[in-house]
């Protein structure tokens, strides 16, 4: 009896190595496939803002060829406008070049596909912050030097009237709109790409409405009884309540 129960310790060991080989070695693969490191950036230093922006168009060529989300003709548009830019015989200045290379990603129409901009991400460009409501754009924020215009509605920018200039903000075929108001009441973590294929804001494309049980499927996957499924499924319940 005891040798019996080595063998079976041994063999239930050797599954669990071979199964834990197996697993590491697929989520290595994946994640060589899905996760490429990003190429070597190896340029001399430039001269001039030009030469400069070059590099970094060159580089950034590099970088959407690694990403799979592009359409033929979209990656052939993304091309263009990388051709377009490097064609230019003086440097944009750090916002509209961010702007150029944000509309080259956005043709990817992959809501995982972004423009990192490290700590200079949220950094203050304007000194006024404005927000879009159903009667007009309003000052919501200032620094002290402009708090006069606080609260005050934009009528104009620039003597163009503000209709004109959202429709000049018009991207893709799709006008800026003046205000979407939403009433949350519950609230999901998803990926973007997933939610606009799913089509979610159609009900009609909305599957029966059925209650996930986490304890029955650990149960069938762990082997718990009843009453431990329960169990799991209270505390499922209780943390989703009142620790998110």
């Amino acid at each position: 009896m005891p040798r019996i129960v080595v063998r079976i310790g041994k063999a239930v060991i050797l599954i669990v190595v071979v199964v834990g080989a197996l697993g590491g070695a697929l989520a290595y693969a994946m994640s060589r496939h899905f996760n490429t490191a990003p190429p070597h950036a190896d340029y001399p230093k430039p001269a001039s803002d030009l030469e400069a922006q070059r590099q970094d168009l060159g580089y950034f060529r590099k970088l959407i060829a690694l990403d799979r989300s592009y359409e033929p003709a979209a990656r052939m548009e993304a091309e263009r406008r990388i051709a377009a830019l490097e064609s230019l015989d003086k440097a944009l200045d750090h916002p509209h070049f961010r702007v150029a290379l944000m509309k080259i990603l956005a043709l990817a129409d992959n809501g995982h596909t972004h423009l990192d901009l490290g700590n200079d991400a949220n950094s203050r460009k304007l000194p006024v912050r404005l927000a879009v409501f159903s009667d007009g754009l309003y000052v919501m924020r200032t620094t002290d030097a402009n708090s006069a215009v606080l609260g005050g509605r934009v009528v104009a920018i620039d003597g163009k009237p503000i209709d004109v200039v959202m429709e000049r903000l018009a991207e893709r075929g799709s006008t800026a709109q003046v205000a979407i108001r939403v009433h949350i009441r519950e609230c999901f973590f998803h990926c973007a790409k997933a939610f606009i294929r799913s089509q979610l804001w159609h009900p009609e494309k909305w599957p029966d409405r059925r209650k996930i049980s986490w304890g029955k499927y650990f149960a069938n996957k762990i082997g718990l009884d009843p009453d431990a499924a329960r169990k799991l499924d209270e505390m499922v319940e209780h943390d989703y309540k009142h620790n998110l």
